[in-house]
Order: structure tokens, then C-alpha cells, then sequence
């Protein structure tokens, strides 16, 4: 829903579109990851070794064994550097729009494409007065 709504906010701004566009994939493809990491969980085992060994485990009932199963810590620690990257990309995207509109406050707003319950229909940069 965010992805729609902005997609149609920023149709007249192309630049911002195009830098959401590329925000939005990284969103969707470390929201796999996210999910991952939420629903795993610590357990211990024995290795191909036969040594006690520890590992994080993506799925309820998966087991240790293969490496699809496990998650090293050191992926976490990376997948933990893209969500703060992402962080920072965001509120610096969010921050240059703002920062833009707001010099351009003397311009009429955009209004609703859409009806809105209990306002009237307007046209395009009119304002209610």
C-alpha cells in the first residue's frame, strides 16, 4: 500500500520516483530476510564432525543439517549493515523531498486524485477557502 501511494504521489516527480523505485526493491528484497531472521531460532546439535555445535535455525522444522537450514553470524551481521543502510537511505530520500516541497510552498498543493469522504470535489491546485 505505501508502494502505491507513492508511486502515484511522486508520478509528476521522476527523479523521486525513480529513487523510490530502487528504495522500494531493497525494502522488498531484505523484508525476505526480516522474515527469516523472525521466525528462527538457537539450536544446538552435532555437526558433521560429530562436534556440539550451535546454529540458527530459519525454519520451525528444519534441522541444522544443510546449509539452507542454518544462518552463520556472520549473514546476520551483514543482513543487519543492509538494514541500516536502508535506514539511512530512506530518511535521506525523505529528508530531500521535504526539504524541496517546502521551498516550493508558495505553489499550490497537489489535491486528491480520488474522492475523499466529506470533503467536496476540487479542481487540480485549487484550495478550499
Amino acid at each position: 500500500m505505501v508502494n502505491a501511494a507513492l508511486t502515484e504521489a511522486l508520478s509528476k516527480h521522476p527523479t523521486y520516483l525513480n529513487r523510490w523505485k530502487g528504495l522500494n526493491n531493497r525494502l522488498h528484497a531484505l523484508s525476505k530476510a526480516r522474515n527469516r531472521l523472525a521466525h528462527a531460532q538457537m539450536v544446538g546439535y552435532r555437526n558433521e564432525k560429530g562436534d556440539e555445535a550451535v546454529a540458527m535455525v530459519t525454519a520451525v522444522y528444519s534441522t541444522p543439517i544443510g546449509e539452507g537450514n542454518r544462518m552463520s553470524l556472520a549473514r546476520v551481521t551483514e543482513i543487519e549493515r543492509s538494514f541500516d543502510k536502508l535506514g539511512t537511505d530512506l530518511l535521506a530520500f525523505q529528508e530531500t523531498f521535504v526539504v524541496e516541497q517546502l521551498t516550493k510552498a508558495g505553489e499550490p498543493m497537489p489535491r486528491f486524485k480520488y474522492p475523499v469522504e466529506g470533503v467536496p470535489p476540487q479542481e487540480p491546485g485549487s484550495a478550499p477557502t
